[in-house]
């Protein structure tokens, strides 16, 4: 049984252990500001999976994305962070933006 699942014995039901509801929303927030930033209105996905990257939710090339991630965080990303999946992106991109 995996680490984030356990059974329970008595009903025979499979139990899964969610996430801190507030790292949850912290990091819906900073996704919800990256696709705003970054992804043209008119191709704005409805689901992104935990493992999906920015080019799995935008046709923008890397030029572009980095772009217009410097535009609004003030810093433009690595190649390799562009490959991150969209939530740590995300996160680093939300670390590194000035306050205002």
């Amino acid at each position: 049984m995996s680490d984030r699942r356990s059974r329970d014995e008595k009903n025979n039901a499979v139990q899964f252990r969610l996430g801190a509801q507030v790292r949850t929303a912290a990091l819906r927030a900073l996704i919800d500001e990256l696709i705003a930033a970054v992804v043209p209105s008119d191709e704005r996905p409805i689901v992104i999976t935990d493992l999906a990257t920015i080019f799995d939710i935008t046709t923008l090339d890397e030029a572009e994305v980095a772009s217009r991630c410097e535009a609004h965080y003030g810093r433009r990303p690595s190649s390799e962070e562009l490959s991150y999946p969209v939530w740590r992106l995300a996160e680093a991109l939300g670390r590194a933006k000035p306050s205002n």
